[in-house]
């Protein structure tokens, strides 16, 4: 998946987990989202960008609501370039 299919996207500071990106997906990716994680129940699922695994969560269940926050281990700044590059925003 990649950002044709975001409706918001956000970084947050948790004290427990450090950064955390919150993904909202439209109806059609709430559905590729749906089938990705149902599919892989028990499994871990990666999250990628600038060519690095950003977090590999285990898939404790199926997200049917097209809403998943992300575990990260990246900097205020990082995160903010991520979240740019997913809505298209990259630095060139």
């Amino acid at each position: 998946m990649n950002g044709e299919y975001l409706v918001k996207a956000k970084s947050k500071y948790d004290s427990k987990n450090g950064t955390i990106i919150s993904l909202k997906f439209d109806t059609a990716g709430a559905r590729m989202l749906y089938r990705i994680t149902s599919q892989n129940i028990g499994r871990h699922l990666a999250f990628v960008a600038f060519n690095k695994v950003l977090s590999y969560p285990d898939v404790v269940g199926s997200v049917d609501d097209g809403y998943v926050e992300i575990p990260v281990n990246l900097t205020e700044e990082e995160a903010k370039s991520f979240i740019d590059c997913l809505y298209g925003r990259a630095q060139q």
